[in-house]
């Protein structure tokens, strides 16, 4: 699409699959269709919208430099009231190359604040990785 704005999405890594499946685990069973469908339309909304008001810019861990034209965001959104319905999706922005990689989903109960540097740095290196 010549003059398009949109964005490919990769939704392959490996973190992003691990992380995905410890929060499903962790949904209640009537929200579970609901982070599914919200997960997906968060995601594939990101392809037209890169940075949505819901998300924001997030500090890379000190040991992790971003490539050039590279972004580390963090998306809010709510799928239920209390901590478990309130998701939050890790991704990476290539301007470059004009690629959107989710790299790991969560609830406020999972984590209050976000993962630890530690875990973000081996998310982030196993990312590259799989570039």
């Amino acid at each position: 699409m010549v003059g398009s704005n949109h964005f490919s999405i990769d939704k392959e890594s490996d973190s992003f699959k691990r992380s995905f499946r410890k929060l499903y685990k962790s949904t209640a069973v009537g929200l579970k269709e609901s982070l599914i469908n919200q997960l997906d339309a968060v995601i594939s909304g990101l392809a037209v919208e890169q940075r949505p008001t819901s998300s924001r810019q997030e500090p890379c861990p000190k040991k992790i430099t971003l490539p050039p034209l590279c972004e580390f965001r963090k998306l809010e959104f709510t799928i239920s009231s209390g901590a478990a319905g309130q998701i939050r999706l890790m991704y990476l922005i290539n301007l470059d190359l004009r690629i959107i990689k989710p790299l790991f989903v969560y609830s406020h109960k999972q984590f209050a604040k976000r993962p630890s540097d530690s875990e973000i740095q081996d998310f982030m290196r196993a990312a590259f990785e799989e570039e």
